[in-house]
């Protein structure tokens, strides 16, 4: 399970633990940013990427693009996978409360607007935010049960 980085900054290391932990990656990037270059690592190592195949004991890596990289295209489609991926019960993981916060994802379309969707669209979402790790682990408690957008209400 998982797969090696080739992408290489200072931030390498918290996005390489939950390369480790995957077995699927979910990410839409500009190209020759840290997202696409983590897409290309794991199709090299034959780990399935936006496959929109999902089940309860996948391990899903999510990466988005920071500083102002993202793409409202690129967040939606990500959102799309992420959404089938919580519906079949597996399990994403994401960058944690402090990486997301970091200025280079604190955009609309970065880490930060991932977590804010996440804790406003599902209901019944557990995070859960482990120290020492770099990464937040999210679930559905219960698939069926989901919260509106605020833009359905």
């Amino acid at each position: 399970m998982g797969f090696k980085l080739t992408y290489k900054n200072r931030y390498t290391t918290k996005d390489q633990y939950k390369a480790h932990v995957c077995n699927k990656f979910i990410g839409f990037s500009v190209a020759g940013r840290a997202t696409w270059q983590y897409a290309e690592d794991a199709k090299a190592q034959n780990l399935p990427v936006n496959s929109g195949q999902y089940c309860e004991s996948d391990i899903v890596f999510v990466s988005i693009n920071g500083k102002g990289y993202g793409t409202s295209e690129n967040f939606e489609n990500a959102i799309k996978e992420i959404d089938l991926a919580l519906k079949a019960g597996a399990t994403i993981i994401t960058d944690n409360q402090i990486n997301a916060e970091r200025k280079y994802n604190n955009h609309a379309f970065g880490e930060i607007g991932l977590r804010n969707f996440l804790m406003i669209k599902y209901k019944s979402i557990k995070k859960l935010d482990m120290k020492p790790l770099p990464y937040t682990t999210w679930k559905l408690f219960d698939c069926s049960v989901l919260r509106k957008n605020a833009h359905e209400i």
